[in-house]
């Protein structure tokens, strides 16, 4: 049976958070990380349940199980590509504190473990059709050429433009014309990953 967006929304944060917490959410988890009151996602809990999508121990608190079918049809198709949710000086990028949750991608297109995935901010990269609320998924690497659309860390602070080195300086430029290129020095600059792929929720 065929889900609702939101329904499909919900069982992806289910997956995500037994991926991270190796404990299914709560109601009351789910009703914070959409914004719903726990009615609303007692009702979406049940819909999973009669399509067959998830499965329940009644009166119990966190019983929320993935059907069997649903994980072998994620394993068939995809793979999870971690979405990091704040990037630190000094700390790894894929350390467990920074994930808060996972993206099920094509494995034909993003094979192994080198990717992760961020959400877009802001309306900088508009013009690249890059838009608030879309997740990118890059490719973990430490350079970068020329025009390339990177994430980098500069002191705390994370950005997505585009790459332009220019000798002892870096421009990041971002793809809206109503805002200017940023310089730093290149030894400020950290870059994190170059974008290879992108995804939006309609």
């Amino acid at each position: 049976m065929k889900l609702t967006d939101r329904q499909q929304e919900i069982l992806e944060f289910i997956e995500a958070y037994v991926e991270k917490h190796g404990v299914p959410p709560s109601v009351r988890d789910i009703g914070e990380r959409f914004h719903i009151y726990p009615r609303a996602a007692h009702d979406h809990l049940r819909a999973l349940e009669r399509k067959g999508f998830i499965k329940r121990t009644p009166f119990k608190s966190r019983s929320v199980r993935v059907a069997k079918k649903r994980r072998l049809a994620t394993l068939v198709r995809g793979q999870a590509v971690p979405i990091v949710g704040r990037i630190a000086a000094g700390t790894p990028i894929l350390a467990v504190e920074n994930i808060e949750g996972g993206l099920v991608v094509d494995k034909d297109l993003f094979r192994g473990d080198e990717f992760f995935a961020v959400q877009v901010k802001g309306d900088s990269m508009i013009d690249d059709h890059i838009l608030d609320g879309d997740y990118v998924i890059l490719r973990k690497q430490p350079t970068a050429e020329k025009g390339d659309v990177v994430a980098v860390l500069v002191d705390e602070d994370v950005t997505l433009k585009r790459f332009y080195p220019r000798g002892q300086e870096v421009e990041l430029r971002p793809a809206n014309k109503r805002l200017p290129p940023l310089r730093f020095k290149a030894g400020e600059v950290y870059i994190l990953g170059k974008m290879v792929g992108l995804m939006r929720r309609t």
